[in-house]
């Protein structure tokens, strides 16, 4: 049997096993006993895994203490019938509490907890959008990720493109880079390089999330840019009382990462600080061999460290006035040594920095609005070369490598937002400045403005209104209007690039731009509930996009000053049913992308003089079509036994282009079939866990861009862990039998493409040991 049929194969008996225990009948009780089962969620819907539900008798010394799943989902069962007191308690989160839980014999009762965030966030609500979903700070830390990029494909929808041992680009319903919004406390953070080595999820520890919040679709209207969806990443605020932890993870291919954190929390003044440092060799696949392998490095690079990232926090919270919150909170990061086999060169080094102030107005009464306010500045200098391939041992490379660039960015911006009870209105600003030069050793070096000094700015206005329109409807309906320019400096421009392809010289563009959305929700008997909505979202085209330009042996690749603003208009259907023991989640999308941004191969339409070549990598709209869904199924079994099963799956086309070199209907980089189902058991003390994660085959791939089709896969992962004073200990082996596999998103990312297609880590071994007091 084929690794692909038997992939399918084992998912689907999974598939078949879980769905059917869920729809068994729970096992009756004896007749002198009675249980408790539910769920506990943040206010936004999300299950939080991890959390305690103690169950104790009022008139009697019986108490239970049973750990929520992966869904939120619990169950406490041989109780005696009898009143009985629950409380939900789970560090980061405010306890959660139902009084007098009277119980009688032979029943069942269905509980639902909400836990709102121990310390409110004061930054505005920034994932308003439906379908929503997220992954709270404990999955995050079990997943044995090197950071959350990797750590997020947990969720159903969201992939990641690995380039590397780190740094993975994040691809949610088949949509990446900058067609998806992701932003760090609310706040956007760009990466500095053209290949995008630096990824905004790369620029935050792991040690410093909280959680993170995602909404998928074109219904975000808080956020400029959110074309297929926004992913806010929020990091970690003190909680009550004065706090500390210390946490080492080590594990196979030298993997080291120590970190400490430090907190305290007071009525009137509150501060955090932390540090992690994070390092690794290049991962062996399953062949048995090193990542660099075959990839072009030199020999004293293919033992090297494949990462190397330091990262600093700290944070202060402090209430001027009664009402009155004001936060302000920095990082810093330094990554060096970062290894792309993916991609022609490496990253040398990537430093950024981040500043982010917030302010909140709560008044005590029902009178005034919530006021909410944020501003932000970061800074991103990266310096990437081929100094580590055998690329660069030539005597023509006096300087140690025959290509190398440097760029940064700077983003800054603010938000403010007022709410008056169900209605918000805001108002958003963006700039961002990203200048990027290349130099070649066979040009001597002289220095080529990649991206030419370019300002990109943004103004944005949305408002967003809940109504009420029975016990049972709600109505959600958002708007947004943006304003968005960008500029290249007249000094570094290369437009004879731009006249030598596109036909003009044009260093600006601007345009306005709508968006908006309706969504509909209706709760139904029996813990249903069915969400349907209709949204359409646009973004700018970024600087690299509209004004690159970079001359090369064999094609050029250069940016369209012309292109137009994408719009993606889509719609989705939801459906959810809780239960006391069970949990099911259901979405499915369709999306059309007007004048969609893909790479092409871009014929020259104008001579100019001592430019030879005849083609160049270039961006041009097309209209394409993205359709898929996700699903989520738990269980509970007894009360220590968690079942779990997600899956994904998305769909894309374009149209063709002939004229544009554009033939293949495909849209690159399109994530195949997956699937996810795990068993756990959990006692609140100790846990064991072990899942299976399958991969259908993916062959609707770009031929234009040279995509080449992959094969589908299967592996099994396991995980245990132990909870004792303070103390946890956590081991993840990843890959459980060796099996050798690419993912299907290892392409080739144009055009700094190397069309080394990077293997998955084999088996791998990750222990995490942490306290805290």
């Amino acid at each position: 049997m084929s690794l692909r049929s038997s992939a399918l194969a084992a998912g689907l008996c999974l598939v078949v096993s879980i769905s059917s225990f869920s729809l068994m009948p729970s096992p009756e009780l004896p007749p002198d006993q009675a249980a408790l089962a539910g769920r506990v969620s943040t206010p936004d819907g999300v299950g939080i895994p991890g959390a305690t539900v103690q169950v104790r008798q009022r008139a009697g010394a019986e108490e239970i203490r049973v750990q929520t799943g992966e869904d939120g989902l619990f169950r406490a069962g041989g109780l005696t019938p009898g009143d009985y007191d629950v409380e939900v308690a789970l560090q980061g989160y405010r306890r959660a509490a139902v009084p007098a839980v009277r119980l009688s014999a032979g029943e069942v009762r269905s509980l639902g907890f909400t836990m709102d965030f121990e310390i409110p966030d004061s930054e505005v609500d920034v994932v308003a959008s439906d379908p929503r979903d997220g992954l709270p700070g404990l999955a995050l830390r079990e997943s044995g990720a090197p950071d959350v990029g990797e750590a997020l494909t947990r969720i159903p929808g969201l992939w990641s493109v690995r380039k590397g041992g780190i740094a993975g680009d994040l691809v949610l319903r088949g949509y990446q880079g900058d067609n998806v919004n992701v932003l760090i406390d609310g706040v956007h953070v760009q990466g500095a390089c053209p290949n995008n080595m630096d990824p905004a999820a790369f620029h935050v520890d792991l040690s410093e999330v909280e959680r993170v919040e995602l909404g998928k679709g074109p219904f975000d209207v808080k956020n400029g840019g959110s074309l297929g969806g926004v992913v806010n990443i929020v990091t970690r605020t003190p909680e009550p009382g004065f706090h500390g932890s210390a946490v080492v993870s080590g594990g196979s291919f030298g993997y080291f990462n120590p970190s400490a954190t430090l907190s305290y929390g007071g009525d009137s003044l509150a501060f955090l600080a932390g540090a992690s440092y994070r390092f690794s060799d290049p991962f062996t696949d399953g062949r048995g061999e090193r990542f660099t392998e075959g990839a072009g490095y030199r020999e004293s690079a293919e033992d090297s460290q494949a990462y190397a990232v330091r990262t600093g926090w700290a944070g202060m919270w402090f209430r001027p006035l009664p009402n009155h919150q004001v936060g302000v909170s920095v990082s810093r990061q330094e990554a060096d040594h970062v290894l792309y086999p993916y991609l022609f060169m490496d990253g040398v080094w990537d430093n950024t920095d981040r500043l982010h102030a917030d302010y909140a107005y709560t008044p005590s009464g029902p009178e005034g609005p919530v006021v909410e306010a944020q501003a932000y500045v970061s800074h991103v200098s990266h310096w990437m070369t081929d100094g580590y391939r055998t690329s660069s041992i030539s005597p023509m490379a006096p300087r140690g490598y025959t290509m190398g660039t440097y760029g940064r960015t700077k983003a800054e911006g603010a938000r403010t937002e007022l709410r008056f009870g169900d209605t918000a209105v805001g108002l958003e600003v963006a700039r961002r400045h990203w200048y990027a030069v290349t130099r070649f050793a066979m040009a001597m070096y002289m220095p080529q403005y990649s991206l030419p000094s370019v300002d990109a700015n943004n103004l944005g206005l949305y408002v967003s209104r809940a109504f009420r329109l029975s016990d049972r409807f709600t109505l959600d309906a958002g708007g947004r209007l943006d304003a968005s320019r960008s500029t290249a400096d007249a000094r570094l421009a290369n437009t004879d690039l731009y006249w030598a392809y596109k036909d003009t010289r044009s260093r600006s563009r601007k345009d306005t731009y709508p968006s908006g959305n309706l969504r509909l929700t209706a709760s139904l008997p029996g813990g249903a509930e069915i969400r349907a909505g209709v949204g359409t979202s646009s973004r700018f085209p970024d600087p690299q996009e509209l004004f690159f330009a970079l001359r090369r042996m064999g094609a050029d690749w250069v940016g369209n000053p012309a292109l137009e603003v994408p719009r993606n208009t889509g719609v989705n259907l939801g459906f959810t049913v809780r239960r006391s023991a069970f949990y099911a989640s259901a979405n499915v999308f369709r999306d059309r992308v007007h004048s969609f941004i893909t790479v092409h191969n871009q014929a020259r339409v104008n001579s100019v003089p001592g430019y030879m070549n005849m083609v160049a990598r270039s961006y041009a709209n097309v209209d394409a079509r993205f359709w898929g869904g996700e699903l989520s199924l738990s269980a509970v079994a007894g009360s220590r036994v968690f079942l779990n099963l997600d899956a994904a799956s998305v769909r894309a086309s374009k149209d063709t282009n002939p004229s544009l070199g554009i033939r293949s209907s495909a849209v690159a980089e399109i994530p195949s079939l997956w699937a996810r189902a795990s068993v756990r058991y959990d006692t609140g003390r100790w846990f064991a866990e072990v899942e299976g994660v399958f991969a259908d085959r993916q062959d609707r791939v770009d031929e234009d861009l040279r995509e080449r089709p992959t094969p589908g896969y299967g592996i099994a992962n396991a995980r245990a862990g132990v909870n004792w004073n303070g103390i946890q200990a956590t081991m993840l082996l990843r890959n459980l039998f060796d099996r050798a596999y690419r993912d299907h998103l290892s392409y080739q990312r144009d055009p700094f493409r190397s069309g080394h297609r990077v293997w998955e880590p084999g088996r791998t071994l990750v222990v995490n040991l942490s306290y805290r007091f």
